[in-house]
């Protein structure tokens, strides 16, 4: 019993160890709603509202102007 303890250990200890495959970084996604039904930024036209770093984002991602829901 002890050889066969002792040969499942080494045969377990001694099997070489497969790299995993790399996983796929998955797309970086940021939502942000806004629940007040109205659009005041500064990327939607807005002059009285000053809104920089919402602007810089939506420069560089998608804006949806046209995104209408039943309510």
């Amino acid at each position: 019993m002890k050889s066969l303890t002792l040969l499942l250990t080494l045969t377990i200890a001694g099997a070489p160890v497969l790299p995993l495959p790399a996983a796929e970084t998955p797309p970086n996604v940021l939502m942000i709603a806004v629940d007040d039904l109205r659009p005041l930024l500064g990327c939607y036209g807005d002059s009285f509202v000053h809104t920089p770093n919402i602007d810089r984002l939506a420069a560089r991602g998608v804006l949806f102007e046209r995104a209408y829901c039943q309510v």
